[in-house]
């Protein structure tokens, strides 16, 4: 799987960018799905304030050093 990943990373960049920004969708609705299911699933506006602020929470722990992603 790795060695046909590398290949079309390397013959069709384009590609695998696509690949790539499919992997990170997915990876969003599924922790969405799983957010809206058990961080408070009868209160919508409570389970997204708190979700942001765990989001801001993990960022200012991290010192907002998001240039590692690159």
């Amino acid at each position: 799987m790795r060695k046909t990943l590398r290949k079309i990373r390397s013959t069709y960049h384009n590609g695998y960018v696509v690949i790539v920004a499919v992997a990170i969708v997915m990876f969003w609705y599924g922790m969405f799905g799983l957010l809206e299911t058990f961080l408070f699933p009868d209160n919508r506006v409570l389970s997204y304030f708190v979700a942001l602020g765990i989001g801001l929470f993990v960022l200012f722990v991290n010192d907002f050093k998001l240039d590692e992603l690159e």
